[in-house]
């Protein structure tokens, strides 16, 4: 049977708001309700507003930039000598599939992604979900690759504690670098992606956004959630999507994702 080992970079307190502390409660409660418990999480950060006291939770002291936390979790997992087979980055306002370590658990991959990326709007409980280029940051990846020395650090101003950065540490988009016409790379259906990307106003980049309809729009058509696995989100909010689009705006969209789709597996498929 698998274990799994996940890094969460905790928003520190500074920034932390009202919408942020639910999805937060939101991220941990979908982990502890796992059907399958073989897991432990890593929590790295200064923040203290959480309220499980669940023993797989490993609180580890540091603050800092999310990137900067990534390197001190690989360290403390490499110093501790933590096992685990496969190893997952999530954000804390991100919302893990309840079901998903269930389905892996005796599965054999390298790297286990979504293909559909998926979201959700906090607002309104609606779902968007698009193809996109690239493997997003939570993907699950078997440990003794995430903890490889690949690639180069995100660009920024951020403290490297070592020469170079293991593949875990690399900004998302270059995992396929890695991944590429070398390992047993798995998608996850659409129906049951790995996670839901939360949605809101109080996000950084929703803040950096010159117009947040575009924003929101920028994320393909929302619509109803009937994901069977994350039915626990339904609320009974009465709240349009969060833009109005009709069914040629729809089509344009499914024919982009085709076109996507497309594109996504000859990077695949591309030599590296």
């Amino acid at each position: 049977m698998n274990n799994f080992l996940f890094i969460i970079p905790l928003t520190p307190d500074s920034i932390l708001n009202e919408e942020r502390i639910h999805l937060r409660k939101l991220c941990f409660d979908a982990l502890i309700n796992q059907s399958y418990g073989n897991w432990q999480a890593l929590l790295i950060g200064e923040s203290s507003n959480y309220t499980h006291s669940d023993p797989r939770f490993i609180k580890i002291n540091f603050e800092g930039k999310k990137e900067e936390k990534l390197q001190i979790a690989t360290a403390h997992i490499l110093n501790q000598n933590i096992q685990s087979d496969y190893l997952i980055r999530l954000d804390d306002d991100d919302i893990i599939n309840p079901n998903i370590l269930e389905k892996l658990k005796t599965a054999s991959f390298d790297v286990y992604s979504d293909c559909w990326h998926s979201f959700f709007h906090l607002a309104s409980g609606k779902i968007s979900q698009q193809v996109r280029v690239w493997f997003p940051n939570t993907c699950i990846q078997k440990t003794a690759h995430a903890l490889t020395i690949f690639g180069e650090f995100p660009k920024g101003e951020i403290t490297h504690f070592k020469p170079a950065p293991y593949l875990i540490e690399n900004d998302h988009s270059s995992f396929h670098k890695y991944y590429t016409n070398r390992h047993n790379v798995l998608f996850s259906q659409k129906k049951t992606p790995i996670y839901l990307r939360a949605i809101g106003s109080s996000s950084i980049t929703a803040k950096n956004a010159n117009d947040y309809n575009q924003y929101l729009q920028s994320f393909g058509y929302w619509k109803s959630n009937r994901l069977t696995n994350f039915s626990f989100l339904n609320t009974n909010i009465v709240c349009p999507p969060p833009t109005k689009q009709n069914l040629i705006t729809y089509f344009e969209a499914l024919l982009l994702n085709i076109k996507l789709s497309r594109n996504y597996l000859s990077v695949l498929l591309s030599k590296s």
